[in-house]
């Protein structure tokens, strides 16, 4: 834990080269790999946001002297919050095939640790205007009767680009565009829910969606 503090404003200008040199870095190894080599893409991608999550908790710890949750508060939380949203912008949006892999037929899914004061942050903006199309599913321990996992399913997809446009990532993340052969989407619906699930213990975040193809005469790719 820090013992002392930096100025606001260094700690701002530190902020924004680290950034700056973590984007670069991460190009130029992502201009490395070979185009098709996919999961590795995504694990570079992957390590370079675990660096990010540990410069802003170390822009946090030397910001200021309250507790870890007042620091949290005081810092920006919804830049956190929007750019986790990011994150998931990207993942999804990487994995987003026109032909269905074997593994996972026409599903996205991914991990990631997240502090749960961010995905709260993140269900209150969700939530913040209405719930609707919005069902929150408790799954509690035994004895306790902690909550140990929140499950999030968003069943219309308004309501899930209502999310992603806080952080701007609509349109760039949930459908995409493949030149002649036709387009791809994300499919949110009742028996196809968006679903974001959350382990209290663990502090992980699992996002689940489906999606399909769509060939330039519109007809469907997929079963």
């Amino acid at each position: 834990m820090a013992v002392r503090t930096i100025r606001r404003d260094i700690l701002e200008s530190l902020s924004a080269e680290i950034d700056a040199l973590f984007k670069q870095v991460e190009l130029k190894y992502w201009g490395f790999l070979p185009w098709d080599a996919i999961s590795e893409k995504l694990a570079v991608q992957d390590f370079f946001r675990e660096l990010s999550h540990g410069k802003k908790e170390a822009i946090i710890a030397y910001s200021n002297k309250y507790s870890p949750e007042e620091k949290l508060a005081a810092s920006c939380l919804h830049d956190m919050a929007c750019s986790e949203l990011t994150f998931w912008a990207k993942s999804i949006s990487r994995r987003l095939y026109f032909t269905a892999r074997h593994s996972h037929p026409w599903v996205v899914e991914f991990s990631s640790r997240l502090q749960t004061l961010v995905f709260e942050h993140i269900i209150k903006t969700l939530t913040c205007s209405s719930s609707f199309a919005v069902n929150i599913h408790l799954k509690c321990t035994a004895k306790e009767r902690k909550v140990k996992e929140r499950t999030v399913e968003i069943s219309n997809y308004r309501k899930l680009c209502q999310l992603f446009a806080v952080a701007g990532n609509c349109e760039t993340s949930l459908k995409k565009d493949v030149s002649g052969k036709g387009r791809i989407n994300v499919i949110v619906n009742d028996s196809k829910p968006f679903v974001v699930t959350y382990n209290e213990q663990k502090e992980t975040v699992t996002v689940m969606c489906h999606y399909g193809s769509w060939n330039t005469d519109g007809l469907p790719q997929f079963i």
